[in-house]
């Protein structure tokens, strides 16, 4: 799709002669740094089009040096050191790269989720721009791999379009081919054990569709049957086909020129189509070996950082393919759910699409509100009007009933017009008729006569004809804009329903949380962002010829709107990423521009540059350094305190009574529901086993349910940890930055102070020249204070990644319980050191003692389990606080490091060098002169092309409203604009038309094709709209 344009005018060409004090002054002021104010869209697009345009003339300014230098070397070494310093020159350029790098490598991943046949990938589609770029025609297939959509920053035109395909490795294969073998040894046993019973017969099935899967892939890619593999084994399996087993592990990376062909070059790669992927020649289907797929392209939704991350289908029955989407959901800055709006009136809301651990995942991430987590109402111009007009609702809307009545007064109106048309036409086939009647001679005045008025009278049939047929196409357009009106309505007042709904249960899940968490910020107030679409209507607005009913313009489709939510919910990352490198390059151009500037010198001078480092500079640095490190102190201090974990005891004292009520759970096909007392087959319990209580999914009379056991426990400790991990790493944490910045404020006062009192002291002369660098020492604050937020956020981070290890660590407690329970083969009592009697029985028997078995462990060891699965994450916990002194000790290093340049560069150009050096550096006056005047380009340019960039300034178009508008406005479209072009030059061609040519009156028009009304011989004439 085509996002918002941002146009920006740049009226004066900078001039390359100002006076670099000139440039100093704008550096202090530039527009970036003064537009907190301003709406966030525009302040964010101001601050991003900076970044560009510094990193632009960085790496300009980059190619310039090394050039530069490169040709003073061939001619003297000695002259390049005395110019610049090699060591100062590679860290500026080293710096400027590292910041040009984290720049390109920064991605903000949105996921777009939903489940098969959601619509999910036409809308990514729509988003994108390109209609076919992602593959649509295989439900299983495409959506089987996780797929990456990254902007491109390539030039060049034959990597307009890029794509990397990443295999599985060989391990993961191995795992997924094990556990076949497993499911097919449970099959084979309940094959023979089959009694004939409903219920086994089932548990029959529902195994044979987890089995398929897996089957599919062996079968596509090794081309093996069931009997085969089991003849086979693990490596006779892989062996089967080489050319698939060199595939694994391995990327495939292919580009193009156009969409057409970077789409054919994917296709066999996302769906079943076989292909040549390898040498051999052999064909197979590769895609059940793909891990993921990243495309690179050229679309304004992926610019600044933005990717979109195509998930597997949610509940999909592939373990494999789900587990992808499990371990993304903790790396996205948002999320977007896909549900059809068709289904989601009829199933479960969009939201129960995610997992209850994707959602406390959510929650404990501080992510669980409208600002990053969406819903995209799909294929919302599928609807039923006649069913629509039929409910309660929409016989009570009063406008909607209005237009109804509207619709059919423009339905009498073109009736009566088609009615006269017809009517009009037959007079004019008697009128033709009577002027080839053949007249008698001798009356040649009289025939004349009656000629020139039967012409006459056809001249004014004609023109009467023509504004007949105008105003039957008037008719026509009113009964199409009365139809639109009347779908839009319906599928607002859809669009409505749902929207409550899914607000309804999104508030009862968060109050939940905010139960939990005590939590009341604006973000969290039941509401979630809800974006109705249509993917089909988008397209068909851009057509000239005909667009969906109730859909006169992109706007109406949604997908306007739902780009708007996406960069949205990206603006607080992006800001943060582009307030941090701005602040960066700006020290980085003060360096380069102080290096640039000449100065006057200051002769007889007390102190040399040696003197001053030593004796002045210091012993400021080292008290600077020691105040920064009391203060870092406190700041891990404070951090530290707001450990959540404690009081160990009382917060795990009733997990292991719910851990037991949650195994008793285990036993029934739907845990959750106190009501239910449908009971499992021993398969799918033996299957949930096998997995060591990991995800698995089965599938009764085409409905998926999904069983995590591992999930149910860690929840537990999930439930009871939340609320204060979300205070302390979600508020607490990230709020000490605003007392971090009064403290460096009053340190760095302190630095100038201590500084300017040293040089008055030891050489009056140079303080107002330090004083006039006073901006860009505040430059180096500033990234202090960015630094600080930085180091904060990495608690948060680093915390985030810990959490999600809970799982791992609860199944590792539960592993030889489940082992023990999967070796019980006949009944036998429960016994603590989990010794079971062997008797090869399978069934109902075995599956009671397993379950008690589960049951005693749950009661006697689950407590143990959940205290180290505790103490694991109070130990990451503790590490990570711990990273926060040695990040904060790097910051003390960096301001010394910078404080030093700068005033190191300071003194070099007011201090009169030794006669010595002053010989040296005139021979390479020149030489360095040409430089300066290369390198000063690039800060001026910057600092004038910024100063364009201010809201006053800069033409950006206003942020696109999220929801639908909330009236129907027609559009016309390019046919109908040639139609009404077309009928104002009829009207002219008949006025002025005297021709007798018969032919060109047809003789029966009678039903206007596709107009649903009946003429006045009764017959149906249809009209569509």
């Amino acid at each position: 799709m085509e996002e918002e344009e941002i146009n920006i005018n740049v009226k004066v060409e900078p001039s390359l002669d100002h006076q670099m004090t000139t440039t100093s002054e704008n550096m202090k002021t530039l527009p970036w740094t003064e537009c907190s104010e301003a709406d966030a869209y525009k302040r964010l697009s101001i601050k991003e089009q900076s970044l560009d345009i510094a990193l632009d003339y960085c790496e300009q300014l980059i190619n310039k040096i090394e050039d530069v230098f490169a040709n003073i070397k061939k001619h003297s070494e000695e002259s390049a050191e005395l110019i610049w310093p090699l060591e100062d020159r590679e860290e500026w350029i080293s710096q400027c790269q590292d910041i040009i790098k984290e720049h390109k490598d920064f991605n903000i991943l949105v996921g777009v989720a939903g489940a098969t046949g959601s619509g999910k990938t036409s809308a990514l589609n729509a988003l994108l721009g390109f209609q076919e770029l992602l593959p649509t025609n295989n439900e299983e297939a495409a959506t089987a791999v996780q797929c990456k959509v990254a902007f491109n920053d390539e030039t060049r035109p034959e990597y307009a379009f890029r794509c990397h395909v990443t295999f599985q490795s060989k391990e993961a294969l191995e795992i997924k081919i094990r556990q076949f073998f497993n499911d097919l040894k449970v099959r084979d046993e309940l094959q023979e054990s089959h009694r004939g019973s409903l219920e086994d017969e089932q548990a029959l099935r529902e195994l044979e569709s987890v089995l398929q899967p897996t089957r599919e892939m062996v079968n596509i890619v090794f081309g093996l049957q069931d009997d085969q593999v089991q003849d086979l084994g693990l490596e006779g399996v892989l062996k089967s086909n080489p050319e698939a087993l060199q595939l694994l592990g391995t990327v495939k990376k292919f580009n193009s020129s156009n969409v057409d062909a970077i789409s054919k070059q994917m296709k066999p790669y996302m769906d079943s189509t076989t292909a040549d992927h390898s040498t051999s020649g052999e064909c197979f289907a590769a895609w059940p070996l793909i891990e993921q797929v990243e495309l690179f392209i050229k679309s304004d939704i992926l610019r600044n950082g933005v990717v979109l991350v195509d998930l597997p289908g949610l509940g999909d029955a592939v373990e494999s393919r789900a587990l992808v989407a499990e371990r993304s959901f903790n790396q996205l800055t948002a999320t977007l759910i896909v549900a059809q709006a068709t289904r989601a009136a009829d199933n479960s809301t969009a939201v129960d699409l995610m997992s209850k651990n994707q959602e406390m995942a959510m929650m404990m991430d501080g992510k669980f509100h409208k600002e990053t987590f969406c819903v995209c109402l799909s294929q919302i111009d599928q609807i039923d009007r006649k069913a629509a007009l039929r409910k309660p609702d929409a016989k009570a809307n009063l406008d909607l009933q209005n237009l109804l009545k509207e619709e059919e007064s423009h339905k009498f109106t073109l009736k009566t017009k088609l009615q006269e048309r017809k009517r009009r036409k037959k007079l004019m086939k008697k009128l033709r008729m009577a002027m080839r009647k053949p007249r008698k001679s001798g009356k040649e005045i009289a025939a004349k006569a009656v000629m020139y008025k039967l012409k006459g009278e056809k001249r004014g049939q004609k023109l009467v004809l023509a504004k007949i047929c105008q105003q039957i196409t008037s008719s026509k357009r009113n009964l199409i804009e009365a139809d639109g009106k009347i779908t839009f309505t319906c599928i607002r007042a859809r669009n409505q329903y749902l929207r409550d709904r899914i607000g309804l249960d999104f508030k009862k899940r968060q109050a939940r949380l905010d139960a939990k968490t005590g939590t009341r910020e604006s973000a969290y107030d039941g509401q979630v962002a809800v974006c109705p679409t249509s993917a089909r209507a988008f397209w068909n607005c851009k057509s000239t010829i005909k667009r969906v009913t109730g859909f006169p313009s992109e706007e109406y489709t949604g997908i306007p709107g739902l780009a708007s939510w996406i960069r949205s919910a990206t603006i607080p990352k992006r800001e943060e990423h582009v307030d941090e490198l701005l602040s960066r390059l700006q020290a980085q151009f003060n360096i380069i521009q102080l290096w640039s500037e000449d100065r006057s010198k200051l002769s007889d001078l007390l102190v040399t540059k040696d003197s001053f480092e030593k004796d002045v500079l210091a012993d400021v640095l080292k008290t600077t350094e020691h105040n920064l490190s009391v203060y870092w102190s406190q700041l891990a201090t404070k951090v530290t305190e707001l450990n959540p974990f404690h009081n160990e005891e009382e917060v795990l004292s009733d997990c292991p009574e719910l851990c037991r009520k949650t195994v008793i759970g285990w036993a029934y096909r739907k845990p959750d529901n106190k009501a239910s007392n449908d009971k499992l087959h021993w398969t799918t319990y033996h299957a949930s086993l096998s997995r060591l209580g990991g995800k698995f999914v089965s599938k009764s009379k085409g409905i998926l349910q999904e069983y995590n056991w591992m999930q149910d426990i860690s929840r537990i400790l999930y439930d009871v940890i939340v609320k204060d991990w979300d205070q302390s790493f979600n508020k607490d944490v990230p709020f000490l930055i605003n007392d971090a910045r009064p403290m460096i404020d009053t340190i760095w006062d302190g630095f100038i102070e201590n500084l300017n009192s040293s040089i008055e002291e030891t050489e009056p002369r140079l303080l107002s020249y330090f004083m006039n660098e006073k901006h860009r020492l505040d430059t180096i604050k500033r990234n202090t204070k960015i630094k600080v937020k930085a180091a904060l956020r990495h608690v948060t981070e680093r915390a985030s990644q810990s959490h999600p290890l809970i799982l791992g660590k609860i199944q590792l407690g539960w592993q030889e319980a489940f082992q023990a329970a999967l070796g019980i083969r006949g009944q036998s009592s429960i016994h603590s050191t989990m010794v079971y009697d062997t008797d090869s029985v399978i069934g109902n028997g075995s599956y009671t003692a397993r379950q008690q078995l589960l049951l005693c462990f749950a009661a006697d060891q689950s407590g143990k389990v959940f205290i180290a699965a505790y103490k694991d994450l109070e130990h990451r916990l503790k590490d990570n606080f711990n990273q926060l002194p040695k990040e904060l000790d790097t910051i003390s290093q960096f301001v010394v490091r910078e404080l030093r340049r700068i005033v190191g560069l300071s003194l070099d150009k007011v201090l009169k060098p030794t006669s010595d050096l002053a010989l040296k550096l005139e021979v390479v006056a020149e030489e360095k002169k040409r430089l300066q005047l290369c390198v000063q380009t690039a800060p001026l340019k910057w600092t004038l092309e910024s100063g364009f960039l201010s809201p006053g300034n800069c033409e950006i178009d206003s942020k696109t409203e999220q929801g639908l508008p909330e009236e129907y406005r027609h559009s016309q479209t390019e046919l109908e604009r040639l139609e009404d072009d077309d009928g104002e030059s009829d009207s002219e061609s008949h006025t002025d038309a005297y021709s007798d040519d018969s032919s060109s009156d047809d003789d029966d028009d009678d039903a206007d094709p596709g107009v649903a009304l009946r003429d006045d011989d009764g017959e149906d004439m249809k009209m569509e709209y």
